[in-house]
This record gives C-alpha cells, sequence and structure tokens, in this order.
C-alpha cells in the first residue's frame, strides 16, 4: 500500500491569511516599485514584498481538486502528496514528487506558469545591462532547444537554435506575452512570465513558460524556463536546470 502525505496550505496567523485573500483578488501591477523587474498581470502579485503571502493563495481557485503529485519509494509503492498553493506545490517538487496522466499534468500547467515565477522573483533584481531581443516570431530562431520530446528530440548543440532542431517550425499566434508555434508534430505555447536579474549577474534574463501537445497522441507537457543572452546577438542561453524543478542554476554572463 502506498502511503499518502498532505502539505499544510493554512496561513500561520490571520493577518497571513487575510493578506493572501487581498493579493488574491486585487487588480495587479505587473511592475515592481523599484523598477527593472517585471511579471505578468495574471500572476496575482502586488509588490514584490507580498511574494511569500501570494504563495498561499490557492492557486486554482475554479477547481474543486488539489493536484496530486506521486514519488515511488524504496519498496516500489507510490507515496503521493497534494498540493492546492505554491508553496505546497514546490515543496512537492522539490522532494521529488511529480504529477502523472493527462488530468494530473493539464491541472499542473497552472502551477507551472505561477509557481516557479514567484520563487525567483524573490531574489530577482533590476538589471544593469539588457541584451534581450524583443518578444517577437523572431525568437524562434533565437531560443536554444526546448521543449524537446520523443522522436523529434535531438542531442543539444549550444550552437543551434530551437528553429534548426524541429523541422518546420513556425509562429501561429502572437500577443504582447503569448507565442504559439507548431511544427509537423506539436503545438507549442510560450508564456512570457517575467522580466529582470533572477541569476544575480547584473544581465537581463526573462522567464518564460512552454506548453508542448502533440498532435497525434497524448503527450502533453509545461516546462519553466529562465533566459539571458550575454551580448547584442547569439543565441539565447538558458539559466535554469531543464527539468523539474528548473532551479537557476549557475551560469553567469559575468564568469
Amino acid at each position: 500500500m502506498g502511503s499518502t502525505m498532505t502539505v499544510g496550505s493554512l496561513a500561520a496567523n490571520v493577518n497571513v491569511i487575510v493578506l493572501a485573500a487581498t493579493i488574491a483578488t486585487s487588480m495587479c501591477s505587473p511592475t515592481d516599485p523599484v523598477g527593472g523587474v517585471t511579471w505578468r498581470p495574471g500572476l496575482r502579485l502586488s509588490r514584490l514584498d507580498d511574494v511569500d503571502a501570494r504563495m498561499l493563495v490557492r492557486e486554482d481557485a475554479n477547481s474543486t481538486e488539489p493536484v496530486v503529485l506521486f514519488r515511488p519509494d524504496t519498496l516500489g509503492a507510490d507515496q503521493q502528496m497534494t498540493a492546492t498553493s505554491c508553496r505546497d506545490y514546490l515543496a512537492a517538487v522539490e522532494a521529488g514528487f511529480r504529477p502523472r496522466g493527462k488530468v494530473g499534468l493539464a491541472q499542473e500547467q497552472s502551477y507551472v506558469m505561477d509557481c516557479y515565477i514567484l520563487r525567483d522573483l524573490k531574489t530577482a533584481r533590476p538589471p544593469a545591462a539588457k541584451h534581450l531581443p524583443n518578444w517577437s516570431y523572431t525568437l524562434l530562431s533565437q531560443l536554444p532547444p526546448i521543449l524537446t520530446w520523443g522522436v523529434g528530440r535531438r542531442e543539444t548543440n549550444p550552437a543551434l537554435s530551437w528553429m534548426a532542431t524541429r523541422d518546420g517550425l513556425h509562429g501561429t499566434a502572437i500577443t504582447e506575452r503569448e507565442m504559439r508555434a507548431e511544427d509537423d508534430q506539436g503545438l507549442y505555447e510560450l508564456t512570457l512570465l517575467g522580466e529582470g536579474d533572477f541569476n544575480g549577474d547584473g544581465v537581463d534574463d526573462i522567464a518564460v513558460a512552454g506548453t508542448l501537445r502533440v498532435k497525434q497522441g497524448s503527450n502533453e507537457r509545461s516546462d519553466y524556463y529562465v533566459l539571458t543572452r550575454c551580448g547584442e546577438r547569439g543565441l539565447l542561453v538558458l539559466v535554469t536546470e531543464p527539468s523539474a524543478p528548473f532551479r537557476v542554476g549557475s551560469f553567469k554572463c559575468t564568469d
């Protein structure tokens, strides 16, 4: 029999609960008052000082079911944890728990969109130098290989762009913060989550959520990336680890 663990999602005191509820319902500014650090308006965050309280807010208010994450124990049985907030979810992922099945992966999407950027905003700073390109279809030829999967997976070559490793990849729709693309095998969606210096090197970075849906099959996945560029030209560089919990790594443009 597997064991079940639940991460507590209640705040330690009433004041924190009230503050979290206020954040969840307020109209949010996407820019920190200090300037230079921004995030998408839908994050439900008014200012950087409120990140810890925002972590306690129920993540998917439209769902009555928490996301369930699993991890095999040493005997091969399943342990599971449930998460309703970003604090719960990040604790579970850090401990090696992952969602399973199409329903679980679909439930996880809102957590990927919100929780990792909230974590990284806690240490973000205004950048001193800015080299990132504009948000446009040109990014498809400037991003490193991301959202790799299945038969389309190739050896990652730092000299090749995402477009160079996916046959027929092209943009299909774009807004100020979202971009859709597809190739012969998959549908992709990128969302610009935030901007700032996330790795402490003084150079601007972007945080992006990427979603993959296979055209013929049930493969669906959401990833989180922090990317940078150390000069005015060239490919962007992945700053985060390639898989969950997508920690910001040691790469710095100043090294």
